[in-house]
């Protein structure tokens, strides 16, 4: 999901898709997953009491779901901005050598090709319907069940129109790594026309959560009277009622475990037990606040996500929000030659 080289290059190089979890080696394991869970819930400390058990158990079912691939399953690899496609086709294997990935667990794939090229084939996401869009942008999860979408995925296997090749993908994707590094840059150095002090911020997080199809609104700063909030958002459907409490940090670096900590008072609280929180910050997070938040049911969104979102909605935020962020509506190419 989050696009680095060096895991393609442990895709790609040895033809494997890879589970992370590269303490314990799943081949040991083969056809007992339940003790497999385990053996991971130990040696992860899966089992502390003040973990989210949704959480722990979304974390879980995705090794579930590996342990249960066989061959000709189909697997959908987020790339870049585009997508590839691979088949089941062979054994399991524990490779240490992608230890510093966290890629140990993996299992052999046959990857479709680009006949002009030789690399795996890709497919830009745009060419997806908007549902698959946004299910492979959900966050928190590496492994998904995607059966829903098989009717799709399998025009996608048959259908060579929705190609695109490997090098304007690279291409695609390093001019959008180039604008959201230069705006995620602008942002944590407050070069903006944003507001000061977080609240344009936290205006802007507002607005993104409209475009989402959620009411939004900034929150009164006494709010709550343990924890602390900054937006609130809401959206109902004919079967469901989503909301979301999120805490707004506008920072440079890192941001600290502070926002966290607030979110875990709400929890604590008692006082929202329905309310879906996330920490949201135009800094880095550190890896083992974002573990401690996933465990805790707490979802979290750094710097360059956050960039990301804004690129989503680009073309359908305010005007004066452009204009805020510095960004030009005039179009360009791609030079890929």
């Amino acid at each position: 999901m989050a696009s680095q080289e060096a895991d393609f290059k442990v895709f790609f190089d040895g033809s494997v898709v890879a589970l992370g979890w590269s303490r314990v080696n799943f081949m040991g394991y083969i056809g007992r997953t339940e003790e497999l869970i385990e053996r991971v819930t130990k040696e992860y400390e899966y089992d502390a009491p003040d973990l989210w058990a949704p959480s722990v158990g979304r974390q879980l079912n995705q090794i579930r779901r590996f342990m249960s691939f066989t061959t000709g399953d189909r697997v959908v690899v987020p790339y870049y901005d585009g997508v590839c496609l691979a088949t089941v086709s062979g054994p399991r294997r524990y490779d240490k050598s992608a230890g510093q990935t966290d890629l140990c667990n993996q299992i052999q794939v046959d990857y479709q090709m680009d006949i002009a090229t030789g690399l795996p084939r890709v497919i830009p996401r745009n060419a997806l319907s908007e549902a698959l869009q946004r299910r492979l942008r959900v966050r928190g999860s590496t492994l998904a069940d995607l059966s829903e979408f098989a009717e799709e995925i399998d025009r996608m296997f048959h259908d060579l129109d929705y190609s695109w090749t490997s090098q304007q993908a690279k291409h695609e994707e390093s001019v959008r790594q180039q604008f959201r590094d230069e705006l995620l840059s602008r942002m944590q150095a407050g070069t903006t026309n944003l507001r000061t002090g977080g609240i344009g911020l936290e205006h802007l997080v507002k607005e993104l959560f409209m475009l989402e199809g959620y009411e939004a609104r900034v929150l009164d700063k006494r709010r709550f009277k343990n924890g602390d909030a900054d937006v609130e958002a809401e959206k109902s459907d004919l079967f469901n009622r989503t909301r979301v409490l999120a805490q707004v940090k506008h920072h440079a670096g890192v941001t600290n475990g502070w926002g966290l900590e607030q979110l875990v008072e709400i929890q604590k609280s008692g006082t929202e037990p329905d309310a879906v929180l996330v920490l949201i910050t135009s800094a880095v997070i550190p890896e083992q606040v974002k573990v401690d938040a996933d465990l805790k049911g707490i979802q979290t969104m750094d710097g360059k996500a956050l960039s990301e979102w804004v690129m989503a909605h680009i073309h359908r935020l305010k005007p004066e929000t452009t204009a805020q962020l510095g960004i030009s509506t005039v179009p360009r190419f791609v030079v890929t030659n």
